[in-house]
C-alpha cells in the first residue's frame, strides 16, 4: 500500500500536519507485513468471524448508534495517514506491534492467513502504538501446538492492553480515511476536531462475553496469524483494569469503555457527556470497570518470535 497522496517531502511546511487516531476495540490479528523497497511496511488487521460478535467502524461517538454490523467490504486500507519511515530498510521497536510484547499477546512469526478473516485492514506502520485500558493477567496461560509435538507455552505480558489506539500524521486538506480495497471508495472518514481527528474499529459483542467465548475468539484470532493456539485462566481468577490517560484530542470514555458498556452510555441520556469528556468520571462507580470479556489483540509477523 503506497499512495502519493500519503507522502511528504521534508520541504513541507511543518505546522500543517495533524494527528490521527486509529483505536481498536475487541478481538483482531495484529500482522506485521514487510513491504521490501518501500519506505514503509503494514500492518495486517485480520478480524475473525466469531459469534455474536458485531463489526463496527465509524467516528466516536457516532459509531455506538449503529445497530448491525456496517461493515459490507471484506478487504479495506486506510489512507492519508501518515507513520514511521523505515531506517535503514527498517522501523524502530516501538512502531512495530511485535516487539511490543509488554502491552500485546505475542504469538510469534507464521505465515498469516487473510483469506480466512472476515475482515482485513491494511494499515502503514503507525509513529508509535499507544496502550489504552489494560487488563491484569493472572494466571492466564498461552499454549500453542504443532502437529503431535507438545504444546510450548509462551510468554503472557502481566497488563496488555485491549483497547490499543495507533498514532499517525496526516497533512493540510486530506483527512484520513478507510477505503473499500477492491473498488477504492471511501467509506469511513477520520471525525473530531481539525487537530486530532480520530476512527474506532468495533470488534466485540454488544453484551458481555463469558470465558468460552474469549477462548473461542482467541483461537480465530490466533489461527489468522497461522498459530494453533489456546488460552486459558482459573475459573477465579479476578481480572483488574488498568485505565488510561488519553492522549490529546480523544476522551477518557474512548480508550477505557468496553463496547457493551459504551453503548450503554450512549444510551442513557445522563451518561452520554461523559463520552465526550476527557477527565475520567467522578463518580468512582463508574470507573471500577468490569472485565472486558475478551483476550484483546495478538501479534505476529516482522522481526516477530
Amino acid at each position: 500500500m503506497d499512495h502519493e497522496l500519503d507522502k511528504k517531502s521534508e520541504c513541507d511546511d511543518p505546522c500543517s500536519w495533524h494527528t490521527f487516531y486509529l483505536v481498536l476495540h475487541g478481538e483482531v490479528a495484529l500482522y506485521h507485513q514487510v513491504v521490501e523497497g518501500a519506505d514503509h511496511d503494514n500492518i495486517l488487521l485480520m478480524v475473525p468471524e466469531v459469534r455474536d460478535h458485531e463489526y463496527l467502524a465509524g467516528t466516536w461517538p457516532d459509531v455506538l448508534g449503529e445497530k448491525h454490523s456496517n461493515l459490507t467490504c471484506h478487504e479495506y486500507e486506510l489512507r492519508h495517514a501518515s507513520g514511521e519511515l523505515k531506517v535503514n530498510g527498517v522501523h524502530s521497536n516501538r512502531t512495530t506491534p511485535e516487539e511490543c510484547g509488554d502491552i500485546f499477546l505475542r504469538l510469534g512469526k507464521e505465515v498469516p492467513h487473510p483469506e480466512l478473516a472476515k475482515y482485513v485492514f491494511t494499515v502503514p506502520m503507525p509513529l508509535a502504538i499507544i496502550p489504552g485500558r489494560m487488563e491484569t493477567t493472572p494466571s492466564v496461560y498461552i499454549a500453542t501446538t504443532n502437529g503431535a509435538e507438545p504444546p510450548s507455552f509462551l510468554p503472557v505480558p502481566p497488563c496488555p492492553t485491549v483497547i490499543p489506539i495507533f498514532l499517525y500524521r496526516y497533512y493540510g486538506d486530506n483527512v484520513p480515511c478507510i477505503v473499500c480495497a477492491e473498488n477504492g471508495e471511501p467509506v469511513f472518514h477520520a471525525g473530531g476536531c481539525d487537530e486530532n481527528k480520530s476512527i474506532q474499529l468495533y470488534f466485540s459483542s454488544f453484551g458481555p462475553e463469558d470465558k468460552c467465548h474469549a477462548q473461542i475468539a482467541f483461537e480465530e484470532m490466533a489461527l489468522l496469524l497461522g498459530v494453533n493456539a489456546t488460552i486459558g485462566w482459573d475459573d477465579n481468577a479476578d481480572f483488574k483494569s488498568q485505565c488510561a490517560t488519553p492522549p490529546a484530542g480523544l476522551s477518557w470514555a474512548q480508550v477505557n469503555l468496553p463496547f457493551n458498556l459504551a453503548r450503554q452510555w450512549y444510551s442513557d441520556e445522563t451518561k452520554r457527556p461523559l463520552l465526550l469528556s476527557a477527565e475520567p468520571p467522578r463518580n468512582p462507580r463508574l470507573t471500577t470497570l468490569p472485565s472486558s470479556g475478551n483476550c484483546g489483540p495478538g501479534t505476529g509477523g516482522g522481526g516477530g518470535r
